[in-house]
């Protein structure tokens, strides 16, 4: 298994305010918010995330 790179720095989620979504996630252990990995574009989550909020276009931010 190869080691999954986050696109960001995981850090930055320490420092996210969640407010009361945070008491949610907290609740169920079964939720976790995690950093988006490279590897998640071949997984279909960039176009789930697509479908819940408005993002740019991955093609604008990324130049492969």
């Amino acid at each position: 298994m190869t080691e999954e790179v986050p696109i960001y720095d995981p850090e930055l989620l320490k420092k996210f305010n969640l407010g009361e979504r945070y008491e949610t996630l907290k609740q169920d252990e079964s939720l976790h918010v995690r950093p988006l990995y490279m590897s998640d574009y071949g997984r279909g989550f960039l176009e789930l995330l697509g479908e819940l909020t408005q993002r740019a276009r991955l093609e604008d931010v990324v130049h492969c």
